[in-house]
């Protein structure tokens, strides 16, 4: 459904993942507005660039439909999403704004998606999740779906650093007494109290992995109607602890002073991680569909996660700004088909 390209709302324009985005933006001739509830930092940024800003918090829904209004697409690039979603959403269906964001949390992906029947009825198109949560990992979800006709399980196995960025800190913070979730029959389920563990292999022998919360587990499910999804991330040290202290004692450290301690934790971490450090990295994602007709195994190796979403989103917004679009809730590969990725820096693809 190709429309004329409007203008583009950068909410959070100053965050470390925008301030990526933004100069590809600029690189691939997208106007762009930046926002941000921060008058400072978002008039910096609007001087750095040369552009509009504009200063509006999601605490007043009159606030922010003049925040956005003028718009045709928003995209949130403010987490934790958690608190950013919902607001943004309600103002998109108010100001007829087509939205996208960076998330990769599950229940902010839960709101937008149950969002998608109003969007579609409003004629608006819905497309979160536009970085490395989750256009790797969604469209190689779809391309093992299809290699299994009628699958009833997905299982995805994800690589990745433990580089961190001053707001994904405090989204681990925030984040700190929710269980972890997995997919059961269609329906989010919380596994609470115990920890799930396997092993994979991304290539170069097997590693353990642990059962977490990510993205999939509502756009894959959107993307492939398979209705049971699980995600394990390599059990890196670091984040073997963090899931053990969230599963076992997150519900006692939530309502309590422990919890500044982690918000300390955060605040005491740099703005994001280097360009050399970032350079130093790559992610690998490996899917595993299995139904009566059999297994089919594909993996994915992209940059850094920060460098993959600087990358991808660029992608998405660039061609959703010349007009491709369909309304209602849409996923990077309902979109823009599985091999979409592929088109991506330094992206490769392999069926094993």
């Amino acid at each position: 459904m190709p429309t004329s390209p409007g203008q583009l709302l950068v909410y959070g324009a100053y965050g470390y993942t925008a301030r990526l985005l933004l100069p590809k933006l600029r690189e691939q001739g997208v106007e762009f507005v930046v926002a941000g509830r921060d008058r400072a930092r978002t008039e910096a940024i609007a001087r750095e660039f040369d552009v509009p800003g504009r200063v509006f918090s999601l605490d007043r829904p009159a606030e922010i439909d003049r925040g956005l209004r003028g718009a045709s697409t928003v995209l949130n690039a403010a987490g934790p999403f958690m608190y950013t979603t919902a607001p943004i959403i309600r103002a998109c269906l108010r100001e007829r704004v087509d939205y996208l964001d960076l998330s990769g949390e599950v229940e902010p992906l839960s709101q937008v998606a149950d969002a998608g029947p109003a969007a579609r009825e409003a004629g608006l198109m819905f497309l979160p999740a536009i970085g490395f949560d989750v256009v790797p990992s969604d469209c190689l979800a779809a391309h093992v779906a299809k290699r299994v006709p009628n699958a009833r399980r997905l299982t995805f196995y994800v690589s990745a650093s433990n580089l961190m960025s001053h707001g994904s800190g405090v989204t681990l913070a925030e984040h700190i007494g929710i269980p972890v979730h997995t997919r059961r029959d269609g329906r989010l389920e919380q596994m609470r109290m115990r920890m799930q563990m396997r092993w994979a292999d991304f290539g170069s022998g097997y590693r353990p992995v642990v059962a977490v919360s990510w993205g999939d587990l509502v756009t894959a499910y959107r993307s492939t109607g398979i209705p049971n999804i699980e995600v394990y991330f390599e059990a890196t040290a670091f984040r073997l602890a963090a899931v053990t202290i969230n599963q076992y004692w997150g519900w006692m450290l939530r309502a309590t002073a422990a919890n500044e301690w982690f918000h300390r934790y955060a605040d005491m971490l740099p703005e994001g991680p280097t360009r050399e450090e970032r350079a130093a990295e790559r992610c690998t994602v490996v899917v595993e569909a299995e139904g009566p007709d059999g297994v089919a195994r594909s993996r994915i190796e992209t940059p850094e996660a920060y460098e993959c979403t600087a990358d991808t989103a660029t992608r998405v917004i660039h061609r959703v700004m010349e007009g491709e679009r369909q309304p209602g809730f849409q996923t990077p590969s309902t979109l823009f088909g599985p091999d979409f990725v592929l088109d991506c820096e330094d992206v490769t693809r392999v069926d094993l």
